[in-house]
């Protein structure tokens, strides 16, 4: 019963992941920083605007930066329920169920299992761009 939690539990953050758009928010950050450093590599810009270029750059990061804090927060409070809900009733403790999350072996195949999950959803349904924008 504690694994079923725990898989709820893991189910739960992924999807909340995705649905709070903190894999948006990191894809625009790196646009953002590929952007900056392509200005400050072009010659044919003069220092003060590579300096304003790279001003909004950061205000972008900072602001990115506090957003995915508070969706993965979110995420991470979402991924709770199932733990608090097994404990109310009565199926297995927090701590059970928090220290099977701990485990390294939970963390590797969870790992593992996220990863395959995105490459064959990247591999079998492709983004639609071909370039980034």
């Amino acid at each position: 019963m504690i694994a079923t939690i725990a898989l709820a539990s893991i189910a739960i953050f992924v999807v909340a992941l995705w649905l709070f758009g903190v894999v948006r928010i990191a894809i625009r950050v790196l646009n953002t920083t590929r952007a900056a450093v392509a200005a400050m590599r072009d010659q044919g810009l003069d220092d003060d605007t590579r300096e304003k270029v790279v001003q909004r750059a950061s205000g972008q990061l900072f602001g990115a930066f506090v957003s995915i804090t508070f969706r993965s927060v979110l995420a991470g409070l979402a991924s709770l329920a199932p733990i608090w809900l097994a404990k109310q009733a009565g199926l297995a403790s927090i701590d059970d169920v928090m220290m099977f999350l701990s485990r390294w072996q939970t963390i590797l195949i969870a790992t593992i299992a996220i990863t395959l999950g995105l490459v064959i959803k990247v591999l079998l349904w492709p983004s639609k761009r071909t370039s980034p924008p």
